[in-house]
């Protein structure tokens, strides 16, 4: 039995120990961890309701089809293919492009009045629907389909729609440090740059408090380095903390009333009392050596890099319970943590001959593994807002480019183009 074989035998066992187990969510256990190399064929068929009505898919219907493709393949989990096709009829309608090599399948039809978007998920091998809903077209339509689509077919969030940020090197400036700052899609494209101003800019951050998603991001002034905030669009450009010294990285919690930031090598922490209606601000990690990029969790800890005032630097956890910072068991060269939410892990860049590489490690089991290997610099990671993606800078020699890569399928994708020296990245929050 050759390897392809064997690929296919796991994934039909899979689909039949699924569909046992939990019809909703039938696709939800496939992992590509099982198949190697190997991509999933999936078959997204553009459709009408049959052959008399003679209303067939037109452009826009077709561009919206392979924007959903586009969306389903990002991970690499997934071969899409397109095709025009009725809507079945019958069960072996469906189990005919199992035959064919698409164990899933999906439809979707637009309504004749153009107002909905229907779409249905199937299991190719047994011929039955898994999932079928139809959505009233709106802004972005296929971006909220493919979250939809992406959900039945891995169990997992999507991640369509979301934001990304980077800080991009003005080419024609005399200065080749100064910068501005830009959003756009997940794949890099509407790319939109809302902060312009002639100075150096670093580390945007999405902060997202009482629903309200911002940018934060460092500005060079004359006297300091101040923290800014702005709105996705441009707008409501304001200073959050203009102090002496330098203010590089800082992290909110959900309600806005607490953030761990650095502030010139130390780690302070701010909380609003909302009886005095005052700002308290704290240096809470000091005499420390240079302590960068920290992380506040849920119960108050904050994970944060540091040399300890040696030359090595690590990974380290403030115990608020304590009011003292402590190593965590990560050996080597490690900078720049940044910590997800939704899988309670941490990524960041390790020291691997003489390169930088990114790991993951498990504030759970206490689990490290590498995810990226090869040549350059891979460094000031940050996860995605479903915890499976990882967005980076990759540098190598004079090239600098914002850069994807999904935690499992472990193969890099780059984002922004060779011809823009770009760092700086992070993914919008949830």
């Amino acid at each position: 039995m050759n390897r392809f074989t064997k690929v296919l035998v796991a994934l039909i066992v899979s689909f039949f120990i699924n569909i046992y187990c939990d019809s909703e969510k039938i696709f939800a256990q496939i992992e590509l961890e099982s198949t190697g190399n190997f991509r999933i064929p999936v078959l997204i068929a553009q459709s009408w309701a049959n052959s008399e009505s003679k209303i067939f898919p037109d452009d826009n219907f077709k561009n919206l089809v392979k924007k959903i493709a586009q969306n389903i393949s990002l991970s690499g989990q997934f071969d899409v293919h397109i095709k025009d096709l009725e809507l079945p009829k019958k069960k072996s309608d469906i189990k005919n492009l199992s035959e064919q090599g698409f164990y899933l399948v999906v439809f979707i039809e637009q309504s004749f009045d153009k107002k909905f978007i229907e779409f249905r998920v199937y299991d190719s091998a047994l011929g039955d629907m898994v999932k079928g809903k139809k959505i009233e077209m709106c802004e972005n339509i296929a971006d909220v389909i493919s979250n939809h689509i992406w959900l039945e077919l891995s169990g997992e969030q999507g991640v369509f729609g979301t934001k990304i940020a980077y800080v991009k090197r003005v080419s024609n400036s005399r200065s080749s440090h100064k910068s501005v700052v830009c959003v756009a899609d997940v794949f890099g494209k509407n790319e939109l740059k809302i902060v312009k101003n002639s100075t150096i800019n670093i580390k945007p951050q999405f902060v997202k408090t009482n629903n309200i998603l911002k940018l934060f991001y460092s500005e060079f002034t004359a006297g300091n380095v101040r923290l800014m905030s702005i709105n996705l669009d441009g707008n409501g450009k304001r200073s959050v903390f203009d102090f002496d010294g330098t203010i590089v990285g800082i992290s909110c919690s959900s309600n806005g009333q607490e953030a761990a930031y650095c502030r010139s090598g130390d780690i302070w922490h701010y909380s609003y009392d909302s009886a005095a209606k005052k700002s308290i601000h704290k240096k809470i990690v000091y005499d420390f050596g240079n302590s960068s990029c920290p992380n506040l969790l849920f119960n108050g800890d904050i994970i944060f890099a540091s040399d300890a005032g040696g030359k090595n630097c690590s990974i380290y956890i403030y115990r608020k319970s304590s009011g003292q910072p402590e190593k965590l068991n990560i050996s080597g060269y490690c900078v720049a943590p940044s910590w997800s939410s939704v899988n309670n892990k941490l990524v960041y860049s390790k020291k691997v001959n003489s390169l930088m590489q990114l790991f993951t490690y498990d504030l759970n089991n206490h689990k490290e593994e590498q995810i990226t290997f090869g040549a350059g610099n891979k460094i000031d990671a940050c996860w995605s807002p479903c915890g499976n993606y990882l967005l980076f800078c990759y540098q190598n020699n004079k090239l600098s480019r914002i850069a994807r890569v999904h935690v499992v399928v472990k193969e890099i994708n780059f984002i922004t183009p060779e011809t823009d020296f770009c760092s700086y990245a992070a993914w919008q929050v949830n």
